[in-house]
C-alpha cells in the first residue's frame, strides 16, 4: 500500500498533509560530481522536493544499448535524494519535452512506420522495453520502500500533441507502471489545461497542470481556481508540475490551494554530448525554429555552474513560512480575505461567473487562523491598507511582490496561549527553542505585528527579541537578515547572490583539424543520418556529378557545409530542401544535427516530431523553368458571390501571371491550373514557390501531390509525374487577401543522384577528439576562412582544479568544447541567417573541476563569412 495519498483537498505523505515545493533537478544535465552539491543547495533554499525527468534516449541512444552507469546511474541519484530528505516526482516520459533532443523519444523510432505517442501496439512494444527497465528502479526507491519517490508521471503535456485516443493510451501506460511495481500516485501533466487531452480521464491517473503566464498576469487566480475545480472532479488536489520561477508568483499559487508547486527550472544544467533540442521559440512566427543552448538556464535560482542568484534568498523566506505553518497550511482552504483591504496599486483580478471583474486578495483559511494575500502587479511601489483591531494597518509592496500576512492566527497548536491579531510582516519562522516559542517575522523597517497574550496586547517591531508572556518571544527582521538567519532552514554556506571573478585568455595553442579526415565509412548511397545509425553528430556525403550543374538537396537538417573544389558554403537548413549553385569538382557535404525537435509544430519541417537529420537525397538539376505566367483561374469567391457554382465548369479566366488576378473577398480561395511538359531525360521534378502566408495544395493530373509547408518553398512531384509526358498542375490556394502575391513559380527538373558515399562522425567520435600535432601558439583574436577548422588547446589555467565557465566572444562560428570524454557543450556565436539560441546563455559552457583531468580542446568551425573568435575568458565562483 502506498505511503502517499491524494484527496480533493490534500496531499498526504505518511498520513500528514504536505505542501511540496519542488525544483527540477536533472541528473542528465548535471555532472555526477555536482549532484550532491546541487541537492545541498536546494535544501538550503528550503525546497523539500525535486522533480526529475528520466530521458529514454539518454539511457538507450541506440536500440538495445542500455546505460545506467556514471551520469546515467538513476539508482545512485535517487539514493542521494532520499539521503538529503528530498521527495522525488519521477517523470520517465516517454516524452519529456524539456528542450531536450527529441523530447527524449529515441531517434531510432523515427520513420519506421509506427506512430509516436499513440495507442499503437508496435510503438508500445518499443516503449515497454524502456518502461520495464526504468520503472522497477523507480519502484525500489518509493517513499516508504527505501527511497523518497512520491509520484510517477506517465506522460508529459500530451494535450499539445494530436493523440487520437489519450484515454486508452494512458491506460496502457498505467497498467505497465502498476505491473512494474509502482504503487505511488500516477500523474499526467496538462500543459494547456486540457485534462481530457492530457490523460483521457483514465482511471488511477491524476491530472496535474502547467501554469505559465505573463509575469504580471492579473487573472492567474481565476485560472488556478478553474484548475483546482478540475482536479477536485478527479478527487485530487491542485498540483502544479510546471510554472514560472519567481517566488512571489509561487505564493499566488500557494494562496490558491496548490499542494504541489514545481517551478521550472530552478536549477540550471548543461546539454552535454550534443543533447540540445530544437524548439519553436523564435520571434518570427513564420520561422519559429530556435536552437536550445548548451547553457540550459532560465535565470534559474541556481545557475549551471552552481551560483546562487538573488531568488534563492526569496525562496528561503517563502519556505521558512511553509515549514513553520506545516500541516496547518497544507490542509488550508482558499477563501475570501478575512478583512477588506484597499490597495493603491493594481492587483490580481478574479473573473466571476457573471462576467464581473473584481480585485482579488487570495487568502487561506487554516484551522488556526488565516493568511491574507495580495500582489502588486504595477510598475511602482505601493501600499495596502486594512482596518485591524481599531487601527489602520499599512503594508508596503514593491512591484511584483506578493505577501501572505497572518490574521488572527492562534499559536495554541504550538503550545503557546498567544494569538497574532494581525501583522504587516510575513512569518519567517515558528520554532520551539528550549520551551520558548520563537516567532520571526520579516518585513520593512516600519512593519509591526500585533499579538495578544494573556489579555495583554503586544506590538512587535524591530530586530530585537520582544518577550510575549512567559513562553514566547518575537521579532521582525529585515529581509536581508531573515534570509541569512532563517532558523527553520539549514544554514547558508554561500553568498546570495554569488560572486564571480574572470580570467582572460590571451593566447592558445592552435592546429588545423578536419573532421572529415577522422570520419568512418557508412556505406554507399544517400540517406538520413538516423537511417545510418548516427543519432547525434555529423554525416558527410560525397559525390561527383562530372559536371558543373546545380545540386538540389532534399530535406537537409540542421547545419550544412558544402565544399566543391575551392568553393565553400555554410548554411542552416530547417529540414526543407535547398539549391546549391554549380561549380567545378566533386561535391562534399557535411551535415550536423543540432538536435531533434522537442515539440510537434507544422510550421517548419524540422519542427515536426519525428523529422530526421542529414540529407534524404540529391538531385542534379538540368533545368529551372519559370511557370509563373498563364494560369487558368477558378475563383471560389466569385462563384459564391454570384451563387453560381456551375461557373466552375464554364468560366475560364486566363491570367497573365499567377499574381495578377484578385477578387475582393477574404479569405481568397481559388484553383490555379496550368499544363507543363516533363523532360524525358529527368526522373525528378520539383515545384518551387514562395507561397508566403498562403496555403497551397498541389494536384498533378488529379493526384494529390502534397502541400507547401509554411516556410519550405520546395515540393517534390516525382512520385506523381511521368517523364516525357505532359501534366496538369492544379494549385488549390487559400490566402488572406487576393492582392497578396504568391511570387515566382518554378518547375525544376533533374536526375536523382544514386552514386554517393557516406561517412559518419558521431557523438562518440566527438568525445575522443585529441590534438594530432604540436600546434602553434596563437594570440586572440583568431579569424577563420570558410572550409577551415581549428582545434585549440592549452586554454585552462595551469595547476588549478576549479569548476569554471568558458565564455566566448566573436561571430560567425560554432565552437565545441571537448573534455573528459564528453562533448561538454556547443556554442553558436552570432551569425546572420542562423536561428536564435534560446533556453540559456548562447556563449557559455560550464566545465566541472573533475573534467579538467586531461586534454581540454575547443573545436572551431566557421558558420558564415567573416568568422572570428574575438575573446575567451573563464568565470569562477569566489567562495
Amino acid at each position: 500500500m502506498t505511503n502517499v495519498l491524494l484527496t480533493a483537498d490534500t496531499l498526504c505523505i505518511g498520513g500528514k498533509p504536505k505542501i511540496l515545493l519542488c525544483a527540477s533537478l536533472f541528473y542528465f544535465r548535471i555532472p555526477r560530481e555536482n549532484w550532491e552539491e546541487r541537492m545541498v543547495q536546494l535544501c538550503q533554499t528550503g525546497y523539500n522536493c525535486i522533480d526529475v525527468y528520466l530521458p529514454w534516449n539518454f539511457h538507450e541512444l541506440r536500440p538495445g544499448e542500455w546505460h545506467f552507469e556514471d551520469m546515467h546511474d538513476v539508482a545512485a541519484f535517487l539514493t542521494m535524494a532520499a539521503k538529503h530528505g528530498l521527495y522525488v516526482i519521477a517523470r520517465p516520459g516517454p516524452y519529456i519535452c524539456s528542450e531536450w533532443d527529441g523530447g527524449a523519444l529515441p531517434a531510432w523510432l523515427y520513420g519506421n512506420g509506427h506512430p509516436l505517442r499513440q495507442d499503437d501496439p508496435a510503438y508500445l512494444a518499443k516503449l515497454n522495453g524502456w518502461l520495464e527497465k526504468i520503472l522497477p528502479i523507480i519502484a525500489k526507491y518509493e517513499e516508504g520502500r527505501g527511497g523518497s519517490v512520491v509520484a510517477v508521471q506517465l506522460e508529459n503535456e500530451l494535450d499539445y500533441f494530436a493523440c487520437k485516443t489519450p484515454g486508452p493510451y494512458l491506460e496502457k501506460l498505467r497498467d505497465t507502471a502498476r505491473a512494474c511495481g509502482i504503487t505511488v500516485p500516477l500523474t499526467a501533466c496538462a500543459g494547456q489545461c486540457d485534462v481530457q487531452g492530457a490523460c483521457g480521464y483514465a482511471q488511477d491517473v491524476s491530472p496535474t497542470f502547467n501554469a505559465y503566464t505573463e509575469e504580471k498576469f492579473p487573472y492567474l487566480e481565476s485560472q488556478l481556481t478553474h484548475m483546482r475545480a478540475l482536479a477536485a472532479e478527479q478527487s485530487v488536489p491542485l498540483m502544479i508540475t510546471e510554472t514560472d520561477r519567481t517566488h512571489h508568483r509561487l505564493k499566488r499559487l500557494l494562496a490558491c490551494g496548490a499542494r504541489l508547486i514545481a517551478p521550472y527550472n530552478q536549477v540550471g544544467g548543461s546539454n552535454i554530448d550534443m543533447t540540445n533540442g530544437l524548439s519553436n521559440w523564435a520571434a518570427d512566427p513564420k520561422k519559429p525554429i530556435s536552437l536550445i543552448a548548451t547553457d540550459y538556464d532560465f535565470e534559474s535560482m541556481i545557475t549551471v555552474d552552481g551560483r546562487l542568484r538573488k531568488e534563492a534568498g526569496i525562496a528561503r523566506l517563502m519556505n521558512g513560512m511553509i515549514e513553520s505553518l506545516g500541516a496547518h497550511l497544507a490542509a488550508s482552504v482558499p477563501c475570501l480575505p478575512p478583512v477588506q483591504p484597499e490597495c493603491d496599486f493594481p492587483t490580481a483580478i478574479m473573473l466571476g461567473e457573471d462576467g464581473r471583474e473584481t480585485p482579488c486578495y487570495p487568502s487561506l483559511k487554516m484551522d488556526c487562523g488565516w493568511l491574507l494575500g495580495a500582489t502588486n502587479l504595477g510598475a511602482n511601489p505601493g501600499v495596502m491598507r486594512f482596518a485591524a483591531e481599531g487601527e489602520s494597518a499599512c503594508v508596503p509592496f514593491q512591484p511584483g511582490e506578493t505577501k501572505l500576512l497572518p490574521w488572527k492566527l492562534s499559536l495554541a497548536p504550538w503550545g503557546c496561549d498567544t494569538e497574532i491579531l494581525f501583522s504587516e510582516a510575513e512569518i519567517c519562522a515558528i520554532l520551539d527553542r528550549n520551551g520558548v516559542l520563537e516567532v520571526t517575522f520579516t518585513g520593512d523597517a516600519e512593519a509591526r505585528a500585533v499579538v495578544m497574550c494573556g489579555g495583554e496586547r503586544f506590538v512587535i517591531h524591530g530586530e530585537a527579541w520582544l518577550p510575549v508572556g512567559p513562553t514566547a518571544r518575537m521579532r521582525v527582521l529585515p529581509q536581508e537578515n531573515a534570509i541569512r538567519e532563517c532558523p527553520m532552514l539549514p544554514e547558508m554556506t554561500a553568498h546570495i547572490p554569488s560572486r564571480i571573478r574572470t580570467r582572460e585568455i590571451r593566447e592558445v595553442v592552435a592546429e588545423p583539424f578536419r573532421l572529415r579526415e577522422h570520419a568512418h565509412f557508412l556505406g554507399d548511397g544517400i540517406r538520413p543520418m538516423e537511417d545510418a545509425g548516427i543519432y547525434r553528430g555529423d554525416v558527410f556525403y560525397e559525390t561527383d556529378t562530372g559536371d558543373d550543374l546545380p545540386l538540389l538537396i532534399r530535406h537537409a537538417a540542421d547545419y550544412v557545409w558544402a565544399e566543391r573544389g575551392q568553393e565553400h558554403m555554410a548554411a542552416f537548413s530547417d529540414g526543407g530542401s535547398m539549391l546549391l549553385e554549380g561549380g567545378a569538382g566533386p561535391w562534399s557535404l557535411r551535415v550536423q544535427s543540432w538536435g531533434h525537435s522537442n515539440f510537434d509544430d507544422m510550421r517548419q519541417p524540422s519542427l515536426v516530431m519525428g523529422s530526421k537529420k542529414g540529407i534524404e537525397g540529391m538531385v542534379r538539376v538540368l533545368e529551372q523553368q519559370e511557370i509563373t505566367g498563364l494560369w487558368t483561374i477558378y475563383p471560389e469567391g466569385k462563384y459564391a458571390a454570384q451563387n453560381r457554382p456551375e461557373l466552375r465548369e464554364t468560366d475560364r479566366i486566363l491570367a497573365t501571371t499567377i499574381n495578377t488576378w484578385s477578387f475582393p473577398v477574404t479569405p481568397m480561395k481559388a484553383d490555379f491550373v496550368r499544363r507543363v511538359f516533363l523532360r524525358a531525360d529527368c526522373d525528378s521534378f520539383w515545384l518551387h514557390m514562395d507561397a508566403g502566408d498562403a496555403q497551397v495544395r498541389v494536384w498533378v493530373d488529379g493526384t494529390d501531390a502534397g502541400s507547401f509547408a509554411c516556410s519550405d518553398p520546395w515540393l517534390d512531384l516525382s512520385a506523381v509525374t511521368k517523364p516525357g509526358q505532359s501534366a496538369e498542375l492544379r494549385l488549390n490556394v487559400s490566402r488572406r487577401f487576393g492582392h497578396i502575391p504568391l511570387g515566382r513559380v518554378t518547375l525544376v527538373s533533374g536526375q536523382q543522384i544514386r552514386q554517393a558515399r557516406m561517412y559518419g562522425f558521431s557523438v562518440d567520435d566527438w568525445q575522443t577528439i585529441q590534438p594530432q600535432r604540436a600546434g602553434e601558439i596563437t594570440p586572440l583574436p583568431i579569424a577563420l576562412e570558410q572550409g577551415e577548422e581549428r582545434l585549440l588547446v592549452h586554454i585552462l589555467p595551469v595547476g588549478e582544479a576549479k569548476p569554471r565557465t568558458l565564455a566566448l566572444e566573436g561571430e560567425g562560428l560554432e565552437a565545441t568544447l571537448i573534455a573528459h570524454r564528453h562533448v561538454v557543450g556547443r556554442v553558436q556565436l552570432p551569425t546572420p541567417g542562423y536561428p536564435e539560441i534560446k533556453g540559456g546563455n548562447a556563449s557559455r559552457i560550464y566545465l566541472p573541476a573533475e573534467w579538467a583531468d586531461g586534454t581540454v580542446a575547443l573545436h572551431l568551425c566557421p558558420l558564415g563569412r567573416g568568422a572570428v573568435l574575438k575573446g575567451l575568458r573563464w568565470e569562477e565562483i569566489v567562495t
